[in-house]
């Protein structure tokens, strides 16, 4: 497994960084390698956002097509780019109670890219919650006695 900053930038204002972690894995009767990977953006010593990402040679549409079975319902977005070739399908839900976009994408065709084929990922955004019910009310239980 390798990690490594990504980038780091202290002081100013908030301390900013980003690790990545990658794992690759050659699998028997497979050209190319299943590639992991798990990215983590702190800000001010919290955890901003997280994305594990899945690096696969498969076919692109079938997956996608599984993906969005999984998430129960048609893309949030789809972006296809002729000139390049990439090809970006999102579902926007929610894990554990924060926005979460689930993707499904080719990388673009480019020489300078050392890895093409389909990106499975879900990235989870810790700055927001959902479903949480804020009242400037105040709150009174009724009783019987």
């Amino acid at each position: 497994m390798l990690k490594k900053t990504v980038l780091e930038m202290p002081g100013g204002g908030a301390r900013v960084s980003e690790e990545q972690q990658l794992l690759a894995l050659q699998i028997p009767d497979n050209t190319a390698p299943l590639i992991l990977s798990t990215e983590r953006r702190i800000a001010d010593g919290q955890t901003r956002s997280t994305r594990c990402a899945l690096h696969t040679a498969g076919a692109f549409l079938s997956q996608c097509e599984a993906m969005g079975r999984l998430a129960g319902k048609a893309p949030d977005s789809n972006q296809r780019y002729e000139a390049t070739g990439a090809h970006f399908i999102r579902w926007q839900g929610i894990v554990e109670n924060r926005p979460a976009v689930l993707g499904c994408e080719t990388t673009p065709q480019s020489p300078t890219l050392a890895y093409s084929g389909t990106v499975l990922s879900l990235t989870v955004d810790y700055t927001q919650r959902k479903g949480a019910v804020r009242s400037s009310q105040p709150r009174a239980d009724a009783s019987t006695q």
